[in-house]
């Protein structure tokens, strides 16, 4: 195969891995760069058992500390997103048993929405848990600056090498995670 140019459009951990040879400052760069882990548990109930209007919760020292709800047609979802050490100790507490985080999930949606579990076990419908970091080419969840990196550092991962160009939100100089 040829071409005029190739976009790279990979997680920050996964371009040491293409096999191909990186400048210095993208090495530095990339030493520069956090990418945790991060999980999500969706739960799937029959029936909303939550306020119409919430969408979403944050919850200090619990186990799942975000969650996001969401109602479409028939069905109802809560979704759990925890990052970096909070995903760390999920795992620790659960393993990778989906039935597990569901129980976790159900008796804390409990206790902060003053529902019964009895009626959340009864239209608790279906449970998914996916762990980024084990997906084999992502590996992790959303890149951010770790300390003593520079703009320097974000330019160097944006900037293309020869007619390689890379993209991506570890590339995208104007993000939010700008330093």
């Amino acid at each position: 195969l040829s071409a005029d140019a190739i976009i790279v459009t990979v997680p920050p951990p996964m371009l040491t891995k293409l096999g191909m040879e990186l400048s210095v400052e993208k090495l530095r760069a990339l030493a520069n760069v956090g990418f945790p882990r991060i999980i999500k548990v969706v739960l799937k109930f029959s029936e909303r058992l939550w306020p119409s209007r919430l969408q979403s919760i944050i919850c200090a020292n619990t186990p799942l500390p975000e969650i996001w709800f969401r109602s479409i047609g028939e069905s109802h979802i809560a979704v759990a997103f925890l990052t970096s050490t909070m995903a760390d100790n999920f795992i620790d507490q659960v393993g990778e048993d989906q039935d597990k985080a569901a129980d976790v999930f159900i008796q804390q949606l409990s206790q902060i929405l003053g529902i019964p579990s009895s009626e959340f076990f009864a239209a608790h419908v279906d449970t998914l848990m996916h762990d980024w970091r084990d997906h084999p080419t992502i590996r992790g969840g959303y890149m951010y600056p770790m300390p003593g990196m520079t703009m320097d550092d974000l330019k160097a991962l944006a900037a293309p090498m020869g007619r390689v160009f890379f993209a991506g939100e570890a590339t995208n100089t104007d993000a939010c995670c700008n330093i």
